[in-house]
């Protein structure tokens, strides 16, 4: 199987449910979507709201590890390089521990509180170490980087939303060390840019495209991450698919991804495909579900399947998740 790089986050995941008030004194019913809890929220202004939340479960999380969680799964050879705990790692990421996973910790995990909604999630992350640490930090403790990368079929760059400084020293590394070959893939999942100033976005879009003349360019995006990107560049449409057309012309890229909890379209420059998303009416979990997305199309395309079978891969696998909880293979 296809040597897969990916980096760099991190994270100890706090899945909570809010209560909204207790039936009794073991069962309580709680707000089961992010507007009922919005407006439950609304009634408090210029006063103090009290939410109790219930652990549903602490475990691993972040987009590096959790993307790791579903590629192992399709049986690929991935080497992590994340924040999963130093000098040791941390018991949560155990579940990584594979003959075809190497992993590479240089910093401290983050920490995120989860609230789960029936429609919605919202994170509230903690960064800690993860908010300083540089391209340096991972040359320190990452020796031979260069020669995993050049031995790399495909290499993801995850959260530039919160570690911008990281992932752009990376790609600038990339760029100025001519690392990547038209072979090659890079695979992006910006992660929610929306509390970047847009210049941010604009300067992280143009690595991009300067990145996509030297290699394959593979853009992951989910519906408002998508309406945020085109955004920026200027080639704003109110159709999916049209946009993912418009994104991946405007930056040269090889591949762009969008998805929603309704539809998923992919472009190429050969073809474009749009599938319809069967909603999940119970769903077990939500946290990590792009993820699982991003490895189903990253498995299907590295296997040289079609676009339309990389859409249908990518969306298996995040129903999967998304009603189970768990990865599975899809091969």
């Amino acid at each position: 199987m296809n040597r897969i790089f990916i980096g760099f986050d991190g994270f100890i995941d706090t899945l909570l449910t809010c209560v909204q008030r207790w039936e009794d004194r073991s069962s309580y019913l709680p707000f089961d979507s992010l507007s009922t809890f919005s407006s439950h929220l609304q009634n408090f202004s210029h006063k103090n709201a009290n939410i109790e939340c219930i652990t549903k479960h602490t475990s691993m999380g972040g987009n590096a590890p959790l993307l790791t969680l579903g590629l192992l799964e399709q049986s690929a050879r991935v080497t992590l390089a994340g924040a999963c705990g130093y000098p040791n790692i941390a018991q949560e990421f155990s579940s990584l521990d594979s003959e075809h996973c190497h992993t590479l910790s240089f910093c401290n995990p983050g920490q995120t509180d989860a609230l789960e909604f029936s429609d919605a999630k919202v994170f509230m992350g903690k960064m800690n170490e993860l908010a300083t640490v540089s391209l340096d930090t991972l040359f320190k403790r990452i020796p031979g980087l260069h020669k995993i990368i050049s031995s790399s079929e495909l290499i993801a760059t995850l959260n530039w939303t919160m570690m911008p400084q990281l992932v752009e020293e990376f790609w600038q590394w990339l760029l100025q060390k001519k690392m990547l070959s038209k072979e090659q893939y890079l695979f992006v999942d910006l992660c929610d840019p929306a509390k970047r100033p847009q210049r941010e976005l604009q300067q992280a879009l143009e690595y991009l495209a300067q990145l996509a003349s030297h290699t394959r360019v593979v853009i992951a995006l989910n519906l408002s991450e998508s309406e945020q990107v085109s955004s920026a560049l200027g080639c704003t449409s109110q159709n999916m698919q049209e946009r993912s057309i418009l994104i991946r012309q405007k930056l040269g890229a090889h591949s762009v991804f969008i998805h929603s909890t309704q539809q998923a379209c992919a472009s190429n420059s050969k073809e474009t495909e749009s599938i319809e998303v069967a909603l999940c009416q119970n769903p077990v979990r939500t946290t990590g579900a792009g993820d699982m997305f991003n490895a189903g199309l990253i498995t299907a395309l590295l296997r040289g399947r079609s676009l339309l079978q990389q859409l249908i891969s990518a969306v298996s696998l995040s129903r999967s998740w998304v009603q189970t909880g768990k990865p599975i293979s899809i091969f």
